[in-house]
């Protein structure tokens, strides 16, 4: 079999298990299960593959056609600049998130080394994205999963990115005093999905990312509340304030940071046209 015949079968296979994106999945998969890139498929596309890539792109194939998101398959998902590796147990980085990344850089970029905080990093992928775009940038990040930690660290010594990650609990009544700050900026997308709104979500989502990653329980406001009470803590004076949002909530998730210790309290929208991020100021 050639990366010609395997790019043109695993196609086949997926488009017949209508799979989205089939084109664009087959190759994502050749690509992981053969070590090679797009150009290599276009310069040397009668290179043959070896038996054992032939039997890693059948199972990747078999795990995409059952459901399972095709990052969690390869392993890897792009974010920014970076190849971050992913594994079940934690959230897949979203490309709306990088959005994110840019308010951030954008409400530091008058700033020497600012300090800059991730609340729930993850993957560690906006942690990561920042300290790799703003190398003089102090980043800390933290998150309650242990799984997270493991891979956010793993990212980042591979990555070779300097980042501090912590293990704490957005949800205690307060952060633990390594960090306490003061801070630049405190960024964080959290889980925001009302648990009765699972069954609005893709069936592949509910059954392999994290509930603990994506579910606020009965009110989606829960996580802007502590990151609000936080903030106040830990960010100092004239410091930014940037969260994702569910478009749902927007106003309400704004609302909860519209008291006395910010001003400045906007919604954006994504490249979509969807409310997508608060941004604040303390005061």
């Amino acid at each position: 079999m050639t990366l010609a015949d395997a790019l043109a079968d695993t196609r086949r296979r997926l488009e017949a298990a209508d799979v989205d994106e089939a084109s664009r999945t087959a190759a994502w998969l050749v690509e992981a299960a053969t070590g090679t890139t797009r150009t290599d498929a276009l310069l040397r596309p009668s290179r043959v593959l070896s038996v054992e890539e032939i039997d890693r792109l059948d199972g990747f194939v078999v795990r995409r056609v059952a459901g399972e998101p095709v990052q969690y398959v390869t392993g890897e998902a792009a974010f920014r600049r970076l190849a971050l590796h992913v594994a079940p147990g934690v959230l897949i980085p979203r490309p709306e998130t990088e959005e994110l990344v840019d308010l951030v850089l954008d409400g530091v970029r008058h700033l020497r080394a600012p300090r800059l905080l991730d609340a729930g990093t993850g993957s560690g992928c906006i942690a990561l994205a920042l300290r790799d775009e703003r190398p003089d940038a102090i980043v800390d990040a933290f998150d309650v999963s242990d799984d997270a930690l493991v891979l956010a660290r793993a990212n980042a010594e591979r990555l070779g990115v300097d980042v501090a990650f912590h293990r704490a609990d957005l949800l205690a009544a307060a952060l633990p005093p390594d960090l306490h700050g003061p801070y630049d900026a405190l960024v964080s997308n959290p889980p925001y999905i009302p648990d009765a709104d699972a069954d609005s979500l893709a069936r592949e989502v509910v059954a392999h990312e994290p509930a603990l990653a994506l579910f606020s329980g009965p009110d989606p406001l829960t996580f802007y509340r502590a990151l609000a009470r936080h903030a106040r803590a830990v960010v100092r004076p004239g410091g930014l304030v940037a969260v994702e949002v569910d478009d749902a909530h927007a106003q309400a998730s704004a609302a909860c940071f519209g008291n006395d210790a910010f001003e400045d309290v906007r919604v954006h929208s994504d490249l979509y046209g969807r409310a997508r991020f608060v941004t604040a100021r303390r005061r």
